[in-house]
């Protein structure tokens, strides 16, 4: 996040962060051994990458 923050202050543009926090859920669900996805955990994946992934290619919001 340090790395992100400080390209962007110097002006880099089209950079784009998605903090991994969030990415497998928090109930344990989303991996098969709390590291790798399994199916749920890759659709949760999805859903914080694609906003990221719409802004970065300015798609609209509607498919």
């Amino acid at each position: 996040r340090r790395a992100y923050t400080e390209l962007k202050v110097s002006g880099v543009s089209n950079l784009f962060y998605i903090p991994g926090d969030d990415l497998l859920g928090h109930d344990a669900e989303g991996a098969t051994d709390a590291s790798h996805p399994n199916d749920l955990g890759f659709m949760r994946q999805a859903d914080v990458f694609e906003p990221v992934l719409r802004e970065a290619l300015r798609l609209s919001d509607s498919l």
